[in-house]
């Protein structure tokens, strides 16, 4: 099997595990990686206390875009994108495609600023429930990026590192306000590291 690039060619021989790769080999790394999936969705809302067009009926196509973060299990996977989507389509995607937003989102001003943080709750608790099923079914995973941010958020000791996976404490007490970080990704407060990707973020606009 030749790893160098070339001309095309028909495979001949498809890799096997235990005889072609060990399953000591399926991890390539231990750092820290941002995986993202995209969705879209159509809606219509107003909003209130607004001198301007957006506060009369209208819609929107929606871009969310989300980022979890995390270190690859021992097979080389952070968040299986099939979680992700099943998330997305049982317990998100009903309350906002083609739907009147100011009567299936909780009580709030529909902005893109408020809608994102609603947006990251829903998939954290969609993905913890997921990895709860899943533990009690005793699926095998080494490492939960929801579970990290909770850590990260919450400014527990012992967390990893998410730039140079090293082992690193932190504190409640540093890191950006709650409003910026509920900005990036949720609310409270991140400990300080050297970086500008949260441990799960979200992105919306139209």
């Amino acid at each position: 099997m030749s790893r160098e690039p070339g001309t095309f060619r028909i495979v001949e021989h498809l890799q096997k595990l235990g005889e072609d790769i060990d399953a000591g080999s399926l991890r390539y790394h231990r750092k820290r990686v941002l995986v993202s999936k995209e969705f879209t969705f159509d809606a219509a809302h107003h909003l209130h206390c607004y001198e301007g067009k957006c506060k009369n009926l209208h819609g929107h196509t929606y871009k969310v875009v989300f980022g979890i973060s995390g270190i690859p299990n021992e097979v080389g996977i952070t968040v299986d994108f099939g979680d992700i989507k099943d998330c997305w389509k049982t317990d998100i995607e009903p309350y906002l495609d083609h739907r009147y937003l100011n009567e299936t989102l909780p009580p709030m001003n529909t902005t893109a600023e408020n809608m994102v943080v609603w947006l990251f709750e829903k998939m954290e608790d969609a993905l913890r429930s997921k990895e709860s099923h899943e533990q009690q079914g005793h699926t095998n995973r080494i490492r939960s990026p929801v579970r990290d941010a909770d850590q990260l958020r919450r400014g527990q000791t012992g967390v990893d590192d998410p730039v140079n996976d090293q082992h690193v404490t932190t504190a409640n007490d540093t890191g950006p306000t709650a409003s910026s970080a509920a900005a990036n990704g949720g609310p409270g407060r991140f400990p300080s590291w050297k970086s500008s990707v949260p441990p799960f973020k979200v992105k919306a606009w139209s």
